[in-house]
């Protein structure tokens, strides 16, 4: 996970388009008034979330080449399930603290 947060935070690309995720989210929580619209917009933006987690990891693996090694390993599965909670907890926390001050 170390190598992970080292590896994009250097690399600004994916960080500047997370940022813009989570600007996104916001501008969505603050702008969007009916409960289910904002509710089908945040699962957009945790499916795009996802999607750029995946790409991350895989730039990582192209870059270090860690994949064919580390690929089954559990530490390495367990560095993945976490970064993606990261990344998807403020996401979906913004949302939902919008969705509890429109309801």
């Amino acid at each position: 996970m170390e190598l992970f947060i080292k590896s994009h935070l250097r690399n600004k690309t994916y960080f500047y388009q997370y940022l813009r995720l989570l600007s996104f989210s916001i501008a969505v929580g603050i702008l969007v008034p009916a409960t289910w619209l904002m509710i089908l917009i945040a699962a957009v933006l945790c499916i795009a979330c996802m999607s750029l987690h995946d790409r991350m990891w895989r730039l990582l693996v192209e870059k270090h080449s860690i994949g064919v090694k580390y690929a089954q390993s559990t530490g390495y599965i367990h560095a993945k399930k976490w970064t993606i909670g990261f990344m998807l907890f403020p996401v979906v926390s913004i949302h939902l603290i919008f969705i509890f001050l429109a309801g």
